[in-house]
């Protein structure tokens, strides 16, 4: 029922930022990069932030792809099966 762009960019960005603070929020916690501190996790976070550009561009472009594919071929077989119905009745 909500099926739009900008939810869809809305919870691509959402799952992104959301992964990004749980996975490294995880490399802090079990990982032996950074000291057990809350400056270790800052710096945790911080040395993260350009991965972060790269999952972000990653993700928003394959919801694009994805979601948009689904849509164009939604409208190519409703165009289809409206071709097909004219040609049946004429």
């Amino acid at each position: 029922k909500h099926k739009n762009t900008a939810n869809t960019i809305g919870a691509a960005l959402f799952s992104s930022l959301l992964f990004f603070l749980i996975t490294n929020f995880g490399v802090w916690l079990i990982g032996g990069l950074y000291p057990k501190t809350f400056t270790g996790l800052v710096n945790a976070y911080f040395y993260a932030i350009p991965f972060f550009r790269n999952t972000l561009m990653g993700d928003v472009f394959y919801t694009g792809l994805f979601f948009g594919g689904y849509e164009i071929m939604l409208k190519a077989l409703k165009l289809k099966t409206q071709k097909s119905k004219v040609k049946t009745t004429t």
